[in-house]
């Protein structure tokens, strides 16, 4: 029985507001985000916005985008939000470690699907940090693009240090992978 074109769509959809609903929750679950006493509306409406920046950077990544590129997408998302929540949001911004959490993560979906080309970057998490043998930097509280540079900068020493030759990208999947598998091993 062949699949329809509609039906294909909507098999399209779903999976894309799979990838959206698990980044944007891994990037908000640890990480306080919210000035203290927020109500839900604020809440929710950051979240919708977010997910429209992650929807129209997508399209960007069906070509080749360069570190330099995907660090500016990166600020450009963090600068928004926080401009239009400064009110609900902790100290009055959304942390490019919150930002680059949701975007890496929609991207690692989307590239895994085979919809995107590889991203420039991988999600940075305190796995991916230590792994890296970081274990002073946490990413939900990387407040600028330098700090997020950083990060980027001592985890490629970290490939290079070890011998590999994997993309960002590839390590952390491999990162993952391995993880997964030990858990399920144990």
């Amino acid at each position: 029985m062949a699949i329809t074109e509609d039906e294909m769509t909507k098999r399209k959809e779903f999976l894309r507001q799979t990838a959206l609903f698990n980044a944007i929750g891994a990037a908000f679950q640890r990480a306080p985000i919210y000035r203290y006493g927020q109500g839900n509306h604020g809440k929710e409406q950051l979240k919708r916005d977010l997910e429209q920046h992650l929807r129209r950077i997508e399209r960007q990544y069906h070509r080749t985008i360069s570190s330099e590129q995907h660090f500016q997408t990166l600020n450009k998302v963090a600068h928004d939000l926080s401009e239009r929540h400064f009110l609900i949001l902790k100290n009055g911004h959304f942390r490019i470690g919150i930002a680059q959490k949701a975007v890496n993560i929609y991207l690692k979906l989307l590239w895994c699907y085979g919809w995107i080309l590889e991203p420039p970057h991988c999600p940075i998490d305190s796995i991916v940090l230590a792994e890296a043998g970081d274990t002073r930097t946490k990413w939900t509280r990387m407040t600028d693009v330098e700090a997020y540079r950083r990060a980027i900068k001592n985890i490629r020493a970290h490939i290079r240090h070890i011998g590999s030759n994997l993309s960002l990208s590839e390590w952390e999947l491999e990162i993952w992978n391995k993880r997964r598998e030990t858990l399920q091993s144990q």
